[in-house]
C-alpha cells in the first residue's frame, strides 16, 4: 500500500537539560535579604536627604520605619506570596511530569513484530490524555514539547506499519483514523511549543545589555521556529516569525557594526571604522525600511565619509 510520506520534526531541548528545569528558580536567603536590606538602607538615607528638616530627628524617624517596613515587606513576599508561587509552580510542574511518564512503557510495545488494533487505540489514547494534561498547563512549553515528541514516535511508526500493512488488513482503517487525529495533535502542540518557546527567548533577548547576548538570544528564538518550519513549511505565523527574527538579528548587527566602527574611529583605526562602516551598509540595504531606517542609512554615510577622510590623511 502506498502511503505519502511526511517529514515528522521531534522538537530538540533548548534551554537545560530535564533534571534541570525539575526545580523553579528561587533566589538563596542570604542574596534576598541582602537585597532587600540594600534597598532598605537606600531609603533611609534618601528620606533623610530629602527629608523637610534635612538631617533631624523627624526625618531619622521617618527614614527609620520606611526602612523597617520595607524589609518587613520582603519577608512576607518572600516566604508567604513567593514561596507559595513557586510551590504551585513546582506543583503543576510535577503533575505534568506524572501525566507524561505515563507514556514510556508504550515505546516497549512497539518493538513488536507489528502493531495491533488494540495497541493502536492504546496508543492514540495515551497522546489524547497527555495532550489534554499539556492544555491544562498551557504556559508551560516543556509540556507541549513532550507531546510533540510523542506524536513525532507515533507517526514515524504510523508510517512503517502502512507500508508494510497487507491489502484488506483490518489495522488500515485504524492507522489511518490515527495519523489524522495524531497529525492534528501534533500541529497544535508544535505550533504552541514555538510559540512559547520564542517569546521567551525574545523577552530575554529585551533585557541583556551586550548585544553579541542579545543576538545569542535571537539566533535560539529562530532556532525554534526553524524546527517548526520543518514540520510545517508553509505555515504563515511561523513564516512572518522567522523574517521579523531576521529583521531583529540583522539590526542588531548593524548596531554591533557601528559600535565596533565608533570603538576602531576612537583609537585612530580608520580602516577597520571603514570596513565596518560598509557592512552596516550593506545590512542596511538588505533590512530595507521606513524613513528612520533612511535617516540612521545617511548618518552611516557621513560617519564613513569621514572615516575615509581621516584614513588619507593619516596616509
Amino acid at each position: 500500500m502506498q502511503e505519502r510520506s511526511r517529514q515528522v520534526t521531534r522538537p530538540q531541548r533548548t534551554r537545560h537539560d530535564e533534571n534541570e528545569r525539575r526545580v523553579p528558580f528561587w533566589l538563596p536567603m542570604v542574596n534576598y535579604y541582602l537585597l532587600a536590606f540594600g534597598i532598605a538602607l537606600a531609603m533611609f538615607f534618601l528620606i533623610r536627604a530629602v527629608g523637610p528638616d534635612g538631617r533631624g530627628e523627624n526625618s531619622q524617624t521617618i527614614a527609620f520605619v520606611v526602612g523597617m517596613t520595607i524589609l518587613g515587606i520582603a519577608v512576607v513576599l518572600r516566604e508567604f506570596i513567593l514561596r507559595n508561587a513557586r510551590r504551585n509552580l513546582y506543583r503543576d510542574q510535577k503533575r505534568l511530569d506524572r501525566s507524561l511518564a505515563g507514556f514510556a512503557h508504550l515505546k516497549n510495545d512497539r518493538t513488536a513484530e507489528k502493531i495491533t488494533v488494540e495497541q493502536n487505540e492504546l496508543i492514540i489514547g495515551e497522546i489524547r490524555k497527555k495532550s489534554e494534561a499539556a492544555r491544562v498547563l498551557s504556559k508551560l512549553s516543556a509540556g507541549h514539547q513532550e507531546v510533540v515528541a510523542m506524536c513525532s514516535e507515533y507517526l514515524a511508526m504510523n508510517q512503517r506499519e502502512l507500508q508494510n500493512v497487507g491489502v484488506g488488513s483490518p489495522r488500515i482503517a485504524g492507522f489511518v483514523r490515527g495519523r489524522e487525529v495524531i497529525s492534528k495533535i501534533y500541529r497544535y502542540h508544535m505550533l504552541k511549543w514555538a510559540e512559547l518557546e520564542t517569546q521567551e527567548f525574545t523577552q530575554i533577548a529585551a533585557g541583556r545589555v551586550k548585544i553579541e547576548d542579545k543576538l545569542e538570544q535571537v539566533q535560539k528564538a529562530l532556532t525554534v521556529v526553524d524546527t517548526a518550519l520543518d514540520a510545517f513549511p508553509v505555515e504563515t505565523n511561523l513564516l512572518e516569525s522567522k523574517r521579523a527574527l531576521i529583521g531583529a538579528g540583522d539590526s542588531l548587527r548593524v548596531s554591533g557594526h557601528l559600535e565596533f566602527a565608533e570603538k576602531a574611529s576612537q583609537a585612530g583605526e580608520h580602516t577597520i571604522a571603514i570596513d565596518q562602516y560598509e557592512q552596516a551598509l550593506a545590512l542596511m540595504e538588505r533590512l530595507g525600511g521606513d524613513q528612520s531606517m533612511s535617516a540612521m542609512a545617511e548618518k552611516i554615510i557621513k560617519e564613513l565619509e569621514k572615516a575615509k577622510a581621516l584614513a588619507l590623511i593619516n596616509e
